[in-house]
């Protein structure tokens, strides 16, 4: 009910845009900036972009997947020119918990890297890109942003951004396992998840798991159960409601789990 009632009042409060956007845009409580690792491309075929957001203070947004409530972010390119397709990288999540419910989101400030691919490498391509996104603080409030930038083909230039873009691009969750954090394996029962991981240090207090599942049917924390002959493994165990069979829920499907400790973090997949 909650999700429609937001989706309702996203569309009703929804503006309209500037004719000409800028590549800085402010709304109420977020604002967002095209940050570009090149100024020029030359005879690149590619090229790595980003997105910074700020919010407001105590004012957060949603993931993907949102949770108990909320909305996606959403991500609109579909005005810009001379680009053939847009890879979106998405930040690990953090979790927000009101009034029982939970969610996934961000707040004060992250940077979405993406990639632009070009239809024609060497000419300028204008990426046009619309943000539509729920912020929420005590109440949610919708929130629509347009910002563009004109990359030119001419040459090719790092920008001042190129570092910027790196640590981000760095800071995104691991596709594998490293050294010092990993994910073993993720083990579905018909009431709960259990998945098996690592730290060298062990888990302390602040340790997460994000399971991305198509009805958000496992959004409570974790309970982490230390193994005791190894104290740098555990049981990361996720209950499902009551009522929900997960063994029919996810059969078949592939699901992505985010374990997030320690400033660092870990997706993988999983098929059920």
């Amino acid at each position: 009910m909650l999700k429609k009632t937001l989706t309702s009042f996203f569309i009703f409060l929804s503006g309209t845009f500037p004719a000409h956007a800028q590549q800085q845009a402010t709304a109420e409580y977020m604002s967002a900036q095209l940050v570009s690792a090149y100024e020029s491309t030359g005879d690149l075929s590619s090229v790595d972009m980003g997105v910074d957001i700020k919010f407001a203070d105590g004012w957060y947004t949603y993931w993907r997947m949102p949770g108990d409530s909320g909305i996606p972010t959403s991500f609109d390119w579909s005005k810009s020119t001379n680009v053939k397709d847009v890879e979106l990288s998405w930040p690990a999540p953090r979790r927000y918990t009101l009034s029982g419910l939970h969610s996934f989101g961000y707040s004060e400030q992250i940077l979405f890297p993406f990639t632009v691919n070009l239809k024609e490498p060497g000419k300028d391509a204008t990426v046009d890109l619309t943000i539509n996104a729920v912020v929420c603080h005590e109440i949610c409030v919708p929130q629509t942003l347009h910002v563009a930038r004109t990359i030119k083909g001419n040459g090719k230039k790092l920008s001042a951004e190129n570092k910027l873009l790196e640590n981000a691009k760095k800071s995104l969750p691991s596709k594998e396992n490293l050294p010092d954090l990993g994910i073993d394996t993720a083990v579905l029962g018909k009431d709960s998840i259990v998945v098996t991981a690592y730290a060298a240090k062990g888990f302390e207090e602040g340790a997460d798991l994000v399971v991305e599942t198509p009805n958000a049917v496992l959004t409570t924390p974790p309970e982490i159960i230390p193994d005791d002959a190894d104290k740098t493994r555990a049981l990361f165990k996720i209950k499902a409601p009551a009522g929900v069979d997960l063994s029919k829920e996810l059969f078949g499907k592939t699901v992505p789990v985010i374990l997030i400790h320690g400033g660092k973090s870990i997706e993988r997949d999983f098929a059920f």
